[in-house]
Formats: C-alpha cells, sequence, structure tokens
C-alpha cells in the first residue's frame, strides 16, 4: 500500500460527490476568515481517482472556505484506500466532531452500520410493529469474527450512548426514503423528537405528514395534526412530549441519575 502523501492540490481538481453531508456556507465563512488570518493549519484528505483529480474524503469546510478565500490550491493529504474505506473516513472523521444534527449523525451511522456490515457479516433483519417500514433492529454479535456488535464497536470508538446509536438508526431505518429526503430541508432534520413522531407513523401516514408540508407550507408539528386525527396520534408521542418538557427544566444532577438508572435497568 502506498503510504500518504502531503501536497497542495489545485482547487479545480477536487470533486465533492455523494456527500453524506451538506457544507454549512456559515460555518464555511467563519472559517474562511480564520485561514486567511492563521493559514490553514490542518490538510483536507482526499484520494486520488484514475482520471488524476481528487475524491474529497475529510475537509469539505476547508476546501469551500479555500474557494471563499479564492486560493487556487489547498493543503491536503492524499491516501491510497477502497470505496468503503474511503467511506469510513469521511463517516469517522464526521462523528469524532460530534456536532451534527440528528438527521446527519441517522445518515452517518446507518451509512457506517452498512459498511460494518459488509465487513463483519450480515446484521439479522426485523421489522417495526408500528410502521410498515423494514428497520435494523440492532443485535449482539453478528459473526464469530466479531467481538462486537456494530453498537458496541462504534459506541467505544466514538465514545457514544449506545442508545443514542440505536435511536439514530431506528429513526434512518423507520422512515421511508422518500420521507425522510424531504425531511432534510424542514425543522424535524434538527429535531430528533419531531424525526420520531414521523418514524412512529404507518408509511401511508408518513406520505401523507409530508404532502401536508407541501401543500400548505406547513411545520412538521402542524402537518401531523392537520393530516392525522386526534385518535390516530400515538400516546407515547404525547408522553414523550411531557418527558422532554420536564428535562428541558432538569438539573444536570438529575439527568445523570436518570442515565445511570436507566443503564442498570437495559
Amino acid at each position: 500500500m502506498t503510504l500518504p502523501r502531503e501536497m497542495d492540490v489545485n482547487l479545480n481538481l477536487i470533486d465533492l460527490e455523494d456527500r453524506l453531508r451538506d457544507v454549512n456556507e456559515a460555518a464555511a465563512e467563519g472559517l474562511a476568515v480564520s485561514m486567511r488570518e492563521r493559514g490553514q493549519i490542518t490538510a483536507i484528505e482526499l484520494r486520488e481517482k484514475q482520471d488524476g483529480r481528487y475524491r474529497m474524503t475529510d475537509g469539505a469546510h476547508r476546501f469551500r472556505a479555500a474557494q471563499l478565500n479564492e486560493w487556487p490550491t489547498i493543503r491536503a493529504v492524499v491516501v491510497e484506500c477502497s470505496d468503503d474505506e474511503a467511506r469510513l473516513r469521511e463517516i469517522d472523521a464526521t462523528l469524532y466532531r460530534a456536532d451534527l444534527t440528528p438527521f446527519d449523525e441517522a445518515n452517518f451511522l446507518e451509512e457506517r452500520r452498512q459498511i460494518w456490515e459488509r465487513v463483519n457479516g450480515q446484521i439479522k433483519r426485523g421489522g417495526d410493529r408500528r410502521s410498515k417500514v423494514q428497520i435494523v433492529p440492532l443485535i449482539e454479535g453478528v459473526s464469530s469474527k466479531a467481538r462486537n456488535s456494530f453498537v458496541t464497536d462504534t459506541a467505544e470508538k466514538f465514545g457514544l450512548q449506545k442508545i443514542t446509536i440505536k435511536r439514530a438508526l431506528m429513526r434512518k431505518g423507520g422512515i421511508a426514503p422518500k420521507v425522510w429526503a424531504a425531511l432534510r430541508v424542514t425543522e424535524a432534520a434538527k429535531n430528533g423528537s419531531l424525526l420520531d413522531k414521523i418514524r412512529k407513523l404507518s408509511v401511508e401516514q408518513q406520505f401523507k405528514v409530508i404532502q401536508v408540508i407541501g401543500e400548505r407550507g406547513c411545520t412538521v408539528q402542524q402537518a401531523v395534526k392537520i393530516a392525522l386525527p386526534a385518535d390516530e396520534i400515538d400516546h407515547e408521542m404525547r408522553d414523550w412530549d411531557a418527558i422532554q418538557t420536564i428535562l428541558r427544566r432538569a438539573t444536570p444532577a438529575f439527568i445523570e441519575k436518570l442515565r445511570a438508572k436507566l443503564e442498570v435497568e437495559k
């Protein structure tokens, strides 16, 4: 395997293709100011393609900042790796930063699960009784060669709670793909409880909510109320709203006690 090499790469030769996360323009603008004042502190990471161009694996915001600064080149580390390895490098670099929205977090973790599954063996599949969408329940131990499940492996690597990983995958797996794509531009992308509300609906109900949003330009919360009769709204959804209200007022000490109690009872 060729060792990584650091070099200056022309911005025009870099492709941002098939990225899991959109560049936040405001964040890139702020980074551009910092890079003008302090220079580029950390190199971006690229993978060389057969046509002599480069594919981004890490550093999209630094790349955009360099564009805003109208720099001709950017400092990069060029690595040699497979498609799966390249995707894992992109995912892992972002997960380590822990600044993802619930929507992006679910996208990154689900993509990582798929790659991990290809490497370590098939994860058993099942279904969510509340919706008609097939999901991936996270069953411990997927192959004799794997010491840990995907959840355990990912939790240990990134310092995430197992429940956080499971919840993210339940969100992505429990929402119809076309509905999920439509939610990207709604307030639900930044609100995990709203994603959970959509996940608990049937496929037909999920599409109905999205249809209402498109027709009326309303919020996800409003669309759920408009699209569904009151007796169709899951009571558990209301309970979760009440819990969220309590947690917003809770002290850090109370949260720690609650987390410890949940870990014991799992």
